[in-house]
């Protein structure tokens, strides 16, 4: 027993030395041979993150205009004014509700892409 914990520990020295040696140093970042010198480009699979980003923001766009059209003089009269035959107490903040959520999403779609789109970075990586 004796001698299977000496083999691991000296098994552990071994490994442990080999990784050290084998380390090495990341290459710096900041030099000027590393960088571009033509503008940065979208490039591989990022090609459908873009092209999905833009069309979900069309949809949203396309969402928010459907859901605008209750909050019209007419139609919101005859959906939250006691008398008229599609009164119901609840329309009106179901109707309030889908104009905010649809104006978030929009809001937030248009958030990532002007993120997705940027030059810079948003945080830097430290790896």
């Amino acid at each position: 027993m004796r001698l299977k914990l000496v083999n691991v520990r000296t098994l552990g020295v071994i490994i442990t030395s080999r990784m050290e040696w084998n380390r090495k140093d990341p290459p710096d970042i900041s030099s000027h041979e590393n960088a571009r010198a033509g503008p940065l480009r979208i490039g591989g699979f990022l090609i459908l993150v873009a092209i999905g980003l833009v069309i979900s923001f069309l949809q949203n766009l396309a969402g928010l205009g459907q859901a605008l059209i209750p909050f019209r003089r007419e139609v919101w009269e005859r959906l939250t004014t006691p008398g008229f035959s599609a009164y119901h107490p609840y329309w009106k903040p179901a109707i309030l509700f889908g104009i905010i959520s649809a104006s978030v999403t929009l809001a937030l779609t248009a958030i990532s892409l002007v993120l997705f789109f940027r030059k810079h970075r948003f945080s830097r990586c430290s790896s």
